[in-house]
C-alpha cells in the first residue's frame, strides 16, 4: 500500500475548462502583447524625439532667451537620453534573438518560453521607465518654458 494520499479526481466543470483555456491563451499571447507595447513605445518615442530634437536643433542666435537657460538645456538632454534609452530597450524587446529549442523536450521548451518571456518583460519594463524619465524631462521643459515666457 502506498503512503502518498491522492485525492479523488473529478471531471472538470465547464467553467473550469473555460478558465483554464483563457489562462492558456493569456500565457501564449503575452509575448505578442509585450511586443505590441514595445512597438507603441518605439512609435511614441520616435515622434517625441523628432519634435524635441527639432526644437533643440535651432541655431543659438534664433533661440528665445528662455531656451538659452541652462536648466532647459539640461532637462532637454535628460529627455533626449531617456527617450533614446526607451527606444533602445524597446528594440531589444522586438528584436528576434535566436533561441535553441528541442522539439521532443517539452520541459526544455517550457523553460525556453519562460526565459523568452522574462527577457521581453525585463526589457519592456526598462523601456517604460526610460520613457517615463524622458517624458518627465520633456514635460518639465514645456512647463518651465511656458512659465519663463509669461
Amino acid at each position: 500500500m502506498s503512503d502518498i494520499y491522492e485525492p479523488p479526481q473529478r471531471p472538470e466543470r465547464p467553467d473550469e475548462t473555460q478558465l483554464n483555456a483563457w489562462w492558456t491563451t493569456q500565457r501564449t499571447q503575452s509575448v505578442d502583447n509585450l511586443e505590441a507595447a514595445a512597438r507603441q513605445i518605439i512609435t511614441l518615442g520616435s515622434a517625441l524625439l523628432t519634435a524635441l530634437l527639432g526644437i533643440m536643433a535651432l541655431s543659438g542666435e534664433t533661440l528665445p532667451d528662455y531656451m538659452r537657460w541652462s536648466g532647459i538645456r539640461w532637462l532637454s538632454a535628460l529627455a533626449v537620453i531617456g527617450l533614446f534609452a526607451a527606444l533602445s530597450c524597446a528594440l531589444v524587446v522586438v528584436y528576434p534573438f535566436p533561441q535553441t529549442v528541442v522539439r521532443n523536450d517539452p520541459a526544455g521548451n517550457a523553460d525556453a518560453f519562460e526565459a523568452l518571456l522574462r527577457r521581453k518583460n525585463r526589457w519592456l519594463r526598462l523601456a517604460a521607465i526610460a520613457f517615463a524619465v524622458g517624458m518627465a524631462g520633456l514635460l518639465l521643459v514645456i512647463v518651465i518654458s511656458l512659465t519663463l515666457i509669461v
